[in-house]
């Protein structure tokens, strides 16, 4: 019998191809859906869990059913695949020995894939693609060549296979996932491809040696009110050990209150911490084997703030979720964001089609995680997706004020054209009644033209693009500013944008103190809002009360008064003598904050209107500057906060509407040795 070709209705590997505008053919990669027949044969994973970041061997064994297998008969074993993405991140399965490569982080190793028992009969192996690109859909066949296996007898395909050397085994994920599948079809009799049922499924599990020990809690709170106080254990990567037990204890100035985990279960807990008096705090707490930290700082008052600060991680790629027991589907990006790390919002942003595999599956999938994760007060989830604009018009994330909306076309055309994405976004509020905004990223490194980007609508930008993800694992988009893509170049420009970061990691890793790719660190945003809700966070981007960190969760406030208006960052100031204060209150020492201006059409020099060098111990401080006459061009000012272990802060910008003569023309209210600055609390 000859091999049948692999669903050719869809025409998934090669033939079908979407041209996109300004950019090269994109496959259209589709996933074939499950068949409703039952599978004859059986398949495992074994080992069921394997380690992360490790050459390693598994392999899939398949039990031939009860009508046997002949030849002409086959298998093929797919690619797992993480939300949209395969393991060729990681590793790239070869029959070539040759293609065997050590781990080379963050390239993908090479693997040897072989059959290592197929009964009596002789079989072959090969792959539909050697190449490590991580939205190929690939698979690994098995062909029955001649003779026959017997019904119960076994055909083992090994990935990793280290006959040649340990470089030829299969490398694993640096984040652990769970219960991932590992899809095996079976052809036989000409019945064609039929998915067997139950789906293998496998994990990779932490490390089990403890690496740091993380605290966080909301950047605010009201005296004697009881907020969370969340602690997880990670490995040397950023994974909530598993392996791990012992004991956390919360230091006794804060109530002391200790959890006792036992292995087996994911090492977090959530504590319940309250504070007597007004101030700023960092809660210390502790291992039993010596491992401490400090919490992010937390701001106490005696009433509750009219805004308080929500972090989150908004940019990611790619993830898991994973099926509980009792058949519950959960999202490991958002249990990692909410539970591990303690974010307040995260979200998802897949890329446009076609490029993901199993892309409308996989939005349709964070639609409905979007509306159960949800919920106000406790965290927000966003729903978004990444558009890869042409002609220097760069990557935008395009976010929503609801779950309910469609997944775009890499496609669509630029911006403002006819059928763009503005048109796009306004026929989405149309249909569904949700608002959308779209944010661009790296744009120093993808290479963005803010003046084509600008002109072309420039009565559309506050609307649809109200802020710039600042920074990223790419870096900085902020300098050099004399380059088109920084950020700084459309300030100048007169464009009014918020600033946000984000990670912009692709395993969906939302808020690791660890992860960085590119010689970043991860990157997240501060909304500025008076709820944690999903209204209320999408209405800190389109109002601009937002600002952006490398990834710590440094308290920063930023305000403009001038008589009786004050002003958060992201307003637009008409006066003519403002005060600029601001607080900040670090996660390591202060080295260096600046107020920072750029004048409208004065081209992309930034000037440095005040800097402050603190002493090596301060980690909080507070200043007023005033202004004595405002005059000249309009203008942008934002603070940026540095600490010493590399840590960075931006403010959203204020914008004046006259701008600045001279930074002589600038006071200091406060005499410096008034700055309320404090000696970091130490673990005792």
């Amino acid at each position: 019998m000859a091999l049948a070709p692999c669903y050719p209705d869809l025409m998934w590997w090669m033939s079908l191809s979407v041209a996109l505008a300004g950019l090269p053919d994109v496959p259209w990669v589709v996933r074939p859906p499950p068949t409703d027949g039952p599978s004859q044969g059986e398949a495992v994973v074994e080992p069921d869990a394997v380690p992360v970041f490790e050459k390693v061997t598994i392999e899939v064994a398949y039990t031939v059913g009860d009508a046997g297998m002949q030849a002409g008969d086959a298998l093929r074993l797919e690619d797992p695949v993480l939300h949209g993405m395969r393991t060729s991140k990681w590793t790239v399965p070869s029959t070539d020995p040759s293609a065997c490569s050590p781990i080379d982080p963050p390239e993908p190793s090479g693997s040897l894939v072989s059959v290592v028992s197929c009964g009596d009969a002789t079989c072959i192996v090969r792959r539909s693609t050697d190449v490590a690109d991580l939205n190929a859909f690939a698979y690994t066949e098995i062909e029955l060549l001649a003779g026959s296996v017997a019904p119960g007898d076994e055909i083992r395909v090994r990935f990793g296979d280290t006959a040649f050397g340990e470089d030829c085994g299969w490398q694993t994920s640096e984040r652990a996932f769970h219960a991932v599948e590992w899809r095996v079809w079976e052809l036989l009799d000409d019945d064609g491809w039929v998915l067997v049922k139950p789906i293998p499924t496998y994990s990779y599990s932490p490390r089990e040696d403890p690496w740091l020990v993380h605290a966080a809690v909301p950047s605010q709170a009201v005296v004697g009110e009881p907020v969370r106080l969340k602690v997880a254990v990670l490995d040397a990567f950023g994974n909530p050990l598993e392996a791990w037990s012992g004991t956390l204890e919360v230091s006794s100035d804060f109530g002391g209150e200790q959890a006792e985990l036992s292995a087996g279960a994911p090492a977090w807990h959530d504590f319940t911490v309250a504070f007597a008096s007004p101030g700023v705090y960092r809660v210390p707490v502790r291992t039993s084997d010596g491992l401490e930290a400090l919490s992010n700082p937390i701001e106490v008052t005696t009433t509750p703030p009219a805004r308080s600060v929500y972090w989150g991680d908004i940019h990611t790629h790619h993830g898991w979720t994973t099926l509980l027991p009792d058949g519950t589907w959960v999202d490991e990006n958002i249990v990692y964001a909410r539970d591990v790390v303690g974010l307040d919002v995260s979200s998802e942003t897949t890329k446009g089609l076609p490029l993901e595999i199993d892309g409308v599956a996989l939005w349709e999938e964070l639609r409905e995680n979007c509306s159960l994760a949800s919920e106000p007060g406790r965290f927000v989830s966003l729903l978004g997706w990444e558009w890869m604009g042409a002609n220097a018009h760069g990557h935008h994330n395009i976010y929503y004020d609801g779950c309910d909306a469609d997944l775009g076309l890499l496609g669509i055309p630029n911006l403002a054209d006819e059928g763009g994405l503005w048109d796009f976004l306004e026929d989405q509020e149309a249909r569904y009644g949700v608002r959308g905004i779209s944010v661009p990223h790296a744009t120093l490194y993808t290479g963005f033209d803010w003046f084509r980007a600008h002109e072309i609508s420039p009565e559309r930008d506050d609307r649809f693009r109200p802020a710039a993800e600042v920074y990223s694992a790419w870096g900085s988009s902020m300098e050099p500013t004399e380059l088109e893509g920084s950020v700084p170049t459309a300030l100048s420009r007169g464009l009014k944008l918020g600033f946000i970061a984000s990670s912009d990691n692709h395993i969906g890793w939302m808020g690791n103190p660890f992860w960085s790719e590119k010689n970043a660190l991860p990157g997240l945003a501060a909304f500025v809002a008076p709820e944690l809700s999903n209204d209320a966070v999408f209405d800190a981007l389109v109002d601009r009360t937002t600002y952006a960190t490398t990834g710590e969760r440094i308290l920063v406030s930023w305000t403009l008064e001038d008589g009786d208006t004050k002003l958060i960052a992201g307003g637009t100031h008409h006066g003519k003598h403002p005060t600029l204060s601001w607080s900040v209150h670090g996660t390591s020492a202060l080295s260096r904050l600046r107020v920072l201006a750029i004048e409208v059409d004065e081209g992309a020099k930034v000037r440095t209107l005040y800097e402050m060098t603190p002493p090596a111990w301060d980690i909080d401080g507070s200043l007023k500057l005033s202004n004595k006459d405002w005059e000249g061009n309009d203008m942008a000012v934002w603070l940026q906060v540095d600490q010493v272990d590399g840590a960075s802060a931006w403010t959203s910008p204020f914008y004046v509407s006259h701008g600045c003569g001279g930074g002589d023309a600038w006071a200091l209210l406060v005499p410096l040795p008034l700055l309320a600055l404090r000696r970091r609390r130490r673990v005792a």
